[in-house]
């Protein structure tokens, strides 16, 4: 390994870089008037200056006339220069020249023109320049070393790169001049006010430029302090985060350029053939440019695996994306050097672009909760990335532009990790819509889905960071609402279609991701610098009709899908189109009615969009095109599906669909419709959406069997245990808030509805004796965000669900309510806890956490006072960690009813499984499933109530039946066969033990007259145990009466049910259950264990052999928890039930 001394020319524009510039230029006169040739112009809404000018098909202006276009179209006045900067010609055919403005013979920063030709003819300008409105002085009223006092003020950093001898040595060294220093230089520029919270106003302020480079904490800033006020007016940040072979970590074998070093004989990550070349060192685990090294190899084929080959390759796939595809010779245009260090620091979790270069972190480890080293190749194209954008639009750092600068960035990691598509070797494949997703135990954002790690896929929905007075965490937002460009891009390429959190339903066609790339580049290299989402928007669709022409189906799908991410109005066409009103319409069965059958009609739109048909009249016919699982006349009917569109119809028409109601439970239906356009002579032609996916969502549910179900919110997430909320005690008091999302909720099987009686925590580290005082727990339903705990708590009142003394111990501690707390189903919830202690501790427990990817906790504490439920927000703290909650809720039983005459009817077909409520209270009755025929209407009711057993005579044998008695009358399929499932409240069964009970159907009118052939007793095949009620389930072929018998005289060939012959030895069991039985003759045993909602959880067989004998059931494996289980032991001779509870 070499120290990093090569030529002059490779490190001396990276650190040595100011991108303050200032020049004095002669001033030029800039008139206007008014002779117009533009179709569109949009201004400025602080300056009302023109910032986009849309020119007139077939425009008249050549390249040559663009101050001519300057001086008609912008009149910035006689003190303004305009100067060619850059020109760039992407491989469209599209010329785009950037020219920045001068005012008064001072470079305004952050102004500029881009014009954009296509054939030679200008076709676009876009502009962010100034015409101050107010008197300006270009004499400072103070000087440069104030100016950079009020800016090292406002850094505030512990060291700077200068004060580093070592670090201005080596810089010294390879600019070989004595002169160069890190020390920041003061510039004289002109730069629009910004104001609190970065809303600016529109005026020239004249200001000291400072490019403040600091290593302790790091940082490197453009910082701009006014020349006559002294104070800081604005910040951009410069660090933006996140042929030989060689083995890469994660891109297994590749290819690469070295150079052999003359004077040691080995070969150094040099390549000399791209530009003015591609370098790469590695900083040893220092922050010290000076200790930059040169990796050395004897031979060009580099092994072991090492985070230097893949930093290098990387950089050599995104030099020849950017040229090979885009025609742009390197980051700057002009064949800049592209140098990267690697190793940088130590366990540092990040990589960044600091104006000049990229440098990568090792990483802390994935194990540690944080990241291998951070040189994947969408981290390596998205660094460089920043560099491609501060040569073209120099995106400012901040709120939306930020996040335009950073999305773009994300774009350009995607685009090129999936143009180089390596044949990768190792365990971890690269997938184009995660960032990151090679480096982490879960990628950092995701494309397609935002949401998912804690971004909004929405602008100004969930997520979503306000950007009005936002505060400087995070620039206002640049890592977290970047997921709109991001999910922006991820649509225009794979297409998508969805409802967004405004309510806006849409769909997208794909154009592939090929053709979107191209669509950025273009937009991106005539964007501003302090463009927003909405400028983005603009300059995209203009790319895509200058690229693909007007109404092409690129500029559609552009459109579409900003209007997906919220940004700007929906894709009009330019010729009359018809599309369904929704790629999906989402129907609920429920109808709210008790009729038999019960259905509703839900009209299906379809729609013109676009201007007026004309040339006839054309007739459309609605179909199901993709039936699914749904089954008509069962599930649905179309119906009214043939329409005529003409110039004088109505623009929405609809289809009909019948949508049956039904008591089935099932997984939801779905079916496809499309529509044909017989046109006519008409110009009506097949709009964006040619299909609608209908899904009717089943709303019936089995019976709840009730009991408490426990959810941990969390799992899942990237685990972390050094969470000491909530049992910080080296705080005296202290209050902290957590946001759960709905997502989360929904994931973890949290129900709606259903009081939550305690929470628990997992004390991971137990670290302090300290116990708990007003110890307080609260929970609220709250539209909250988890970004939004970046800027204060969560307002408005919670529900207090605990306020008491609390101890915390090893492991799970769990908190039971004394108030319970219901979530709705639709808001995220938030958990507040506070304690007042009656001194501080020396340490603090720890818990086990999840890391996620938004700001999910907000905290302040004091070692001193009380009163922590009030404490105030503190600025800063918060958290994206936050601890898994363990919930317990508790499920009530379903009602069963009790009351005589109770009854309900469904319309009843084959493969159905269909529950009774009463139509007079919703209480369950009875169950259908399995029926080997359609029964059409059917009706299920209890005809007698009461509880117990009432004695009769049957066939000359006294027996014992259940008072409560049922009918199942259908209209159809009489002598069907069938499984039915019969309610009794366990206060109705009077003590009797369910296993020793029959199942009577008979379709005589009276007990008495029961026979043979008009009866059927029936041994259940399975109980539903309840907390309350059970369950009789048995099969049955034909309809009547059905009650409960202890005793089966009838056609049962002397089979008997319960006789305790077999015993069960051990009850609460443990792992084993311990069986007993006495048995005259061998036999086999069916065994099966349930829990209490019916789930079946263990089946075995078991030999028996005669006498008394015992065997063992082993359920260890299934790593129960406690509560209560049903175990079933079926025999030739007996079907024995046991209640078993695990302890």
């Amino acid at each position: 390994m070499q120290k990093f001394t090569l030529r002059n020319r490779l490190l001396a524009v990276s650190f040595s870089l100011s991108v303050c510039v200032g020049s004095s230029l002669h001033a030029q006169n800039i008139a206007g008037d008014n002779n117009s040739n533009a179709v569109r112009i949009e201004r400025n809404e602080t300056t009302h200056l023109p910032k986009t000018i849309y020119f007139s098909a077939p425009a008249t202006y050549k390249l040559d006339q663009a101050q001519q276009v300057f001086n008609q179209y912008l009149d910035l006045g006689q003190s303004t220069t305009l100067q060619l900067i850059s020109t760039q010609k992407p491989p469209s055919g599209i010329v785009i020249q950037r020219y920045a403005q001068w005012y008064q013979g001072i470079k305004v920063d952050k102004a500029s023109v881009v014009i954009a030709a296509k054939n030679g003819v200008i076709n676009l300008l876009t502009a962010n320049v100034y015409k101050p409105t107010q008197a300006t002085s270009v004499t400072p009223a103070i000087n440069e070393a104030t100016a950079l006092n009020a800016a090292l003020d406002f850094t505030g950093a512990q060291k700077y790169m200068w004060q580093d001898a070592r670090a201005e040595k080596f810089l010294q060294k390879i600019a070989k001049t004595s002169d160069t220093s890190y020390f920041p230089k003061g510039t004289l520029v002109w730069i629009e006010g910004r104001g609190t919270g970065g809303s600016r106003d529109g005026q020239l302020h004249l200001a000291y430029c400072f490019n403040i480079y600091a290593k302790q904490p790091l940082s490197r800033n453009l910082v701009y302090v006014d020349a006559q006020t002294g104070k800081v007016i604005f910040q951009d940040a410069l660090l933006k985060h996140t042929a030989a072979t060689g083995a890469s970590l994660y891109s297994g074998t590749v290819g690469f350029q070295t150079e052999l070093d003359a004077g040691s004989g080995d070969y150094i990550l040099y390549d000399v053939s791209r530009g003015d070349g591609i370098i790469t060192a590695t900083y040893g685990n220092s922050n010290d440019p000076n200790n930059l090294m040169l990796p050395a190899n004897t031979t060009t084929s580099w092994t072991p695996a090492d985070q230097a080959i893949d930093a290098h390759w990387g950089a050599t796939k995104v030099f020849d994306y950017w040229y090979n595809v885009q025609n742009r010779y390197s980051i700057d245009g002009m064949g800049m050097e592209i140098i990267s260090g690697v190793n940088y620091d130590t366990l540092y979790d990040n990589a960044f672009w600091n104006g000049a270069m990229m440098s990568y972190g090792d990483g802390s480890g994935v194990a540690n909760g944080g990241f291998s080293p951070l040189t994947s190749m969408d981290v390596c194209a998205h660094e460089m990335g920043h560099g491609i954008c501060q040569y073209t639009a120099n995106l400012d750092y901040y709120a939306e532009s930020g996040a335009m600068n950073e999305s773009l960035s994300d774009i350009w990691g995607a685009v090129i990790e999936n143009w180089s598509n390596p044949h990768e070797n190792d365990a971890q494949a690269k997938e184009t819509w995660e960032i990151g997703e090679e480096i982490g135990a879960t990628p950092m954002r995701s494309m397609a889905n935002p949401k998912q790690h804690g971004q909004p896929d929405t602008y100004g929905g969930a997520n979503w960071v306000n950007v009005n007075n936002c505060g400087t965490y995070d620039n206002c937002g640049v890592h977290t609402n970047s997921g709109i460009g991001n999910h922006w891009f991820y649509l225009i390429s794979q297409g998508g279609n969805g409802i967004n959190d405004l309510n806006n339903s849409f769909f997208v066609n794909a154009i592939g991701i090929t053709k979107a790339a191209d669509i950025v580049y273009t937009a991106e290299s005539v964007l501003q610098s302090n463009a927003q989402y909405a400028d983005f928007r603009s300059m995209t669709i203009a790319a895509a009709q200058y690229l693909y022409g007007t109404c092409s189906p690129e500029e559609e799908s552009v459109t579409r899908a900003w209007y997906a991410v919220g940004v700007g109005s929906n894709f009009v066409p330019c010729t009359p189109q018809l599309s369904f009103g929704n790629p999906v319409t989402e129907i609920n069965e429920n109808n709210n009615s008790t009729a038999c059958p019960s259905s509703k009609i839900v009209n299906i739109p379809l729609k013109i969009e676009g201007p007026a048909i004309a040339g006839g009249t054309a007739n459309v016919t609605v179909s199901v095109v993709n039936p699914g699982n749904a089954v008509n006349g069962v599930d649905y009917v179309l119906s009214n599906n043939t329409f005529t569109f003409g110039p004088s119809s109505p623009i929405t028409q609809n289809a009909q669909l019948t949508v049956y109601d039904n008591g089935s439970v099932d997984t939801s239906k779905s079916l496809v419709l499309g529509f044909t356009i017989t046109a006519n002579g008409s110009n009506l032609s097949a709009g964006v959406v040619k299909r609608d996916s209908v899904i009717i969502v089943n709303d019936d549910h089995a019976p709840e069997v009730g009991g408490d179900e426990t959810h941990t919110v969390g799992l899942g997430g990237a685990a972390t245990s050094n969470l000491t909320s909530p049992f910080a005690s080296a705080a005296k008091t202290a209050r902290t808030q957590y946001v759960i999302t709905v997502a989360e909720m929904q994931a973890a099987g949290m129900r709606p509805g259903v009081p939550v009686v305690s929470a628990a925590f997992n004390v991971t580290q137990k670290n302090s004796t300290i116990p708990f005082s007003s110890y307080t727990v609260k929970m609220k339903n709250t539209t909250q965000n988890p970004n939004d705990m970046q800027s204060g708590f969560i307002p408005g009142a919670f529900t207090t669900v605990y306020s008491g003394s609390f101890s915390t111990v090893t492991g799970w501690n769990t908190i039971s309510f004394t108030n319970n707390f219901t979530w709705d189903g639709v808001s995220n919830v938030g958990v507040e806890i506070c304690f007042n202690n009656t001194t501080s501790g020396s340490n603090n427990d720890q818990v086990a956490a999840v890391a996620t990817a938004a700001t999910v906790t907000a905290f302040n504490s004091a070692t001193f006072g009380s009163g922590a439920c009030s404490l105030p927000y503190s600025t800063g703290k918060y958290s994206t960690a936050r601890p898994l909650f363990r919930f317990v809720q508790t499920v009530p039983p379903s009602p069963v009813e009790a009351t005589a005459n109770s009854d309900r009817s469904w319309d009843v077909h084959t493969g159905q499984h269909v529950y009774f409520y009463s139509t007079a209270d919703a209480e369950l009755i009875a169950g259908v499933d399995s029926t080997s025929a359609d029964l059409g209407c059917t009706a299920a009711a209890v005809t007698v109530a009461g509880n117990g057993f009432t004695t009769v005579n049957v066939a000359g044998t006294s027996i014992n039946r259940s008072v409560k008695e049922f009918s199942v009358t259908p209209t159809t399929g009489t002598g069907a066969g069938y499984k039915g499932t019969f309610f009794f409240l366990n206060t109705e069964l009077n003590g009797m033990n369910p296993a020793s009970l029959w199942l009577v159907r008979t379709s005589a009118a009276s007990d008495t007259a029961i026979t043979a052939s008009n009866t059927d007793f029936v041994m259940p095949t399975s109980l539903v145990q309840g907390q309350t009620f059970t369950g009789f389930r048995g099969n049955f072929t034909g309809f009547g009466r059905y009650f409960l018998t202890d005793n089966g005289p009838l056609a049962v060939n002397n089979l008997v049910k319960g006789n305790n012959s077999i015993q069960v030895k051990n009850n609460p069991f443990t792992n084993v259950i311990h069986v007993g039985y006495n048995y005259q003759a061998a036999d086999n045993a069916q065994i099966s264990l349930t829990d209490i909602s019916g789930k079946t959880l263990y089946k075995g067989q078991q030999h028996m052999n005669a006498g008394g004998n015992s065997f063992d059931i082993d359920l260890s494996h299934l790593s129960l928890a406690p509560g209560y289980y049903m175990l079933q032991i079926t025999t030739s001779k007996e079907v024995s039930v046991h209640k078993m509870l695990h302890d």
